[in-house]
């Protein structure tokens, strides 16, 4: 029999297609709701900053790392590459930030893995493991840790061996937030992204010269949390050997060039629940001050700025709201 003229089961398919279709439409609200997109810096504890993003003249209770904190929603800890630090550090850190009241409840951190596990012959032990992981344990249980960053250099392309190192440091590490970066090219492919999907791992999306074999700009999402990384575009000293590392970072995104990443941004917080947006070109401060322009270009509103970063790059005068009294706040 043919029901597909019935009145009252046309009425029934229709209320459950409409049904289907709300369910869907707020599935999206929700997730975009939901999402939260967290933008800081590469670092915080750079010489050159000093008469740029921090005063030049500090009092004596001047803390670093709760100042910048007042200005952006993430800060990167790149110093955890060299070497673990003590959970005991990760500790003193969390006090000052619940201590400073101009931070937001929000603030969080990433940190990069130790290159024992990423680096040169990749050979580690139980011992260096539990180091590591042990360290973070205060942030892991604060939740302020955002994602576990690991990054992997150009020299490391897809190959089996290398998908096997990559896969046991994925599980040696499984209880973290973690986020995948590589540099060379035979990396961008649907098997390599599956393969971070099947593990959960979030695909880095970076910004950095493209030279020969460098991977290029991308969008991809494979894990509930997204991460994007701006290196800059120095092509000059990118791969020169003996150049030092504020060197190579030295360079300041144009506006059309951020533009690029917003649009992109905007498609990836669509799709994850959180998306950690890091500027690593940490050269005088242009971190920041690349940083402070996409949050002014996604929340379309004047953000704060530390007056002397205004004074140093006076093109972001137009888009922040000046603060008075700074320094009596720390």
């Amino acid at each position: 029999m043919d029901y597909s003229s019935n009145p009252d089961i046309v009425i029934f398919n229709q209320i459950h297609l409409i049904k289907d279709l709300l369910f869907f439409v707020f599935s999206i609200i929700y997730v975009q709701m939901e999402s939260q997109v967290y933008i800081g810096t590469a670092g915080f504890s750079y010489k050159d900053w000093d008469g740029v993003v921090y005063p030049s003249q500090k009092p004596s209770n001047f803390n670093n790392l709760t100042y910048l904190a007042r200005y952006v929603d993430v800060i990167e800890i790149n110093s955890t590459f060299y070497n673990p630090l003590r959970a005991s550090v990760f500790r003193g850190w969390l006090n000052q930030l619940n201590n400073s009241p101009s931070v937001s409840d929000d603030f969080i951190f990433t940190v990069k893995l130790w290159q024992k596990f990423t680096h040169d012959d990749i050979v580690f032990n139980a011992r260096d493991i539990d180091l590591f992981k042990n360290s973070l344990i205060p942030l892991f249980n604060s939740k302020k840790l955002g994602a576990l960053l690991i990054q992997f250099p150009f020299s490391f392309q897809m190959n089996t061996e290398n998908v096997s190192k990559l896969e046991i440091v994925l599980k040696n590490f499984q209880e973290f937030p973690r986020a995948v970066e590589i540099r060379h090219n035979s990396w961008d492919n649907d098997e390599f992204l599956d393969f971070l999907r099947a593990h959960k791992v979030a695909y880095v999306n970076i910004d950095q010269p493209h030279i020969g074999k460098s991977v290029g700009v991308t969008d991809y999402v494979t894990s509930e949390i997204g991460y994007v990384r701006l290196h800059g575009r120095n092509y000059q000293n990118w791969f020169k050997e003996n150049v030092a590392s504020s060197d190579r970072y030295n360079y300041l995104y144009t506006e059309g060039e951020l533009e690029t990443w917003v649009k992109i941004i905007n498609k990836l917080s669509s799709e994850v629940k959180n998306l950690f947006v890091i500027t690593n070109n940490h050269f005088k401060g242009k971190a920041l001050v690349n940083a402070l322009q996409l949050k002014f270009k996604l929340v379309n509103s004047p953000v704060r700025a530390p007056e002397q970063l205004v004074e140093a790059y006076p093109e972001i005068e137009k888009i922040t709201e000046r603060e008075v009294g700074q320094l009596s706040l720390f």
